[in-house]
């Protein structure tokens, strides 16, 4: 087998409220894909869409408290899927895209499943052509961000995996959405990386070679430091345990799109084996790529 480099570009961007304007900032991570010519670009959680619309509580969105702690969600996004706005912007995006890079685009979307249409958070993978490659949603959510939104069934659905590679040579990816990469502990659930890495690259197998971590995390609470410690522990830990290099990209603002000076929740960049491989600055708009390696066919 030989080993074929793939580009991957990551965008510490800010993640807003204003579609119009992610898509303007998402643009500019393109082309700087493009300047340096990568095969594929990764954005934080909710770059297209924003992610959190406001202060929820504050605005009276998750108003009524059930029994296990959580809140019933009203038509707080209503207005952010049935406008057109958002299509309009991805159409935008998937055009300005084309022929140029691939796309690790993470997004709010509502998806039209085999039951009706479902509001997930998920990461959209296209290849160079703008063609959707598949999708994937996130797995364990957050009070009370996350509670519009369905969390994918993991134990039905298992982890799923995407060829960004071509018939040529195997390069390929499984997504992970902000706390699918650390809160398997509290969710109650199972380790995504490393279910994925059982999945995937054991037994003689090796069909991963990148998990793709969009995130967007809690910020400019008196818990930094203690998130951040957990953040790094998995962040490292994970790429050391599976062998499978990660490439974390988060939001550079706050968590609703407000202006935001500090550090991000989680430090951007490329974990390999343990090792933090790019140095990426912890505040404002940041770049970076890194060349990984797909295998060719045996």
């Amino acid at each position: 087998m030989t080993q074929i480099p793939v580009r991957v570009a990551g965008a510490q961007i800010p993640v807003t409220q204003d579609i119009e304007a992610n898509v303007v900032t998402i643009k500019k991570a393109i082309d700087y894909a493009v300047e340096n010519k990568c095969d594929y670009l990764v954005t934080p959680e909710g770059a297209l869409s924003g992610y959190d619309h406001g202060n929820m509580m504050e605005m009276g969105a998750l108003t009524t408290p059930l029994l296990d702690g959580k809140y019933l969600e009203t038509d707080v996004y209503e207005s952010l899927f049935s406008d057109g706005k958002l299509t309009q912007a991805l159409t935008e995006v998937e055009r300005y895209a084309k022929d140029k890079v691939g796309l690790c685009l993470g997004t709010l979307w509502k998806e039209r499943e085999r039951y009706g249409e479902i509001q997930r958070n998920q990461i959209r993978f296209y290849n160079k052509k703008s063609m959707l490659l598949g999708t994937t949603n996130k797995t364990y959510g957050i009070v009370p961000q996350d509670i519009p939104f369905q969390e994918h069934d993991l134990p039905k659905s298992g982890v799923e995996c995407w060829q960004l590679g071509n018939s040529t040579f195997k390069f390929n990816a499984v997504g992970l959405i902000c706390n699918d990469m650390w809160g398997y502990g509290w969710s109650g659930g199972q380790m995504i990386p490393w279910a994925a890495k059982q999945n995937f690259n054991s037994n003689g197998r090796n069909d991963l070679q990148l998990f793709v971590h969009a995130t967007n995390g809690f910020r400019a609470a008196d818990t930094d430091e203690l998130f951040d410690a957990w953040h790094h522990s998995h962040l490292t830990m994970m790429s050391y345990i599976t062998e499978v290099p990660i490439i974390s990209v988060d939001n550079s603002v706050h968590m609703n799109g407000m202006p935001y000076d500090g550090r991000t929740s989680s430090e951007s960049g490329v974990y390999i084996k343990g090792q933090v491989m790019t140095k990426v600055p912890r505040t404002g708009t940041q770049y970076f790529y890194y060349d990984f390696f797909g295998e060719t066919y045996e």
